[in-house]
């Protein structure tokens, strides 16, 4: 490390929707559990949560509405956050992947990248995953 308390490896172990279901309670303060992670993060709720906590104001408005449209709002904007934070397009996913549920599996994969990514977000100071 560098000694800056900068961000850190977070000690998670599990599958991957179990490490990532973890690292997002840690990090947005919101509890995933007790459902699939793919329904606990279809609002884009706890996505919009992530993205601020790692980067404030990432996510300038979120949308508290139960209706599709600003559920999908919400999920946009967390992967435009994704991009900007240098997120490969090919680790990035699409709303319909998240909200529809017909890529979990590439969802996961962008959450994995994006933590990997956080190590480089200038001031955030919290558990990442993997190095």
């Amino acid at each position: 490390g560098s000694g800056r308390g900068g961000a850190y490896p977070g000690n998670y172990a599990g599958s991957d929707e179990e490490i990532v279901a973890a690292w997002i309670t840690e990090v947005a303060g919101v509890d995933l559990a007790g459902q699939p992670l793919q329904e606990a993060l279809r609002s884009g709720l706890a996505l919009c949560s992530l993205a601020n906590a790692i980067q404030p104001k990432s996510v300038a408005r979120i949308n508290k509405g139960n209706m599709p449209f600003p559920q999908r709002e919400n999920i946009k904007a967390f992967t435009d956050c994704a991009r900007r934070l240098g997120v490969p397009e090919q680790d990035n996913f699409t709303t319909d992947d998240l909200y529809d549920n017909r890529n979990f599996k590439q969802v996961l994969q962008c959450l994995l990248s994006f933590s990997r990514k956080c190590y480089n977000v200038p001031g955030y100071s919290g558990p990442c995953i993997g190095r």
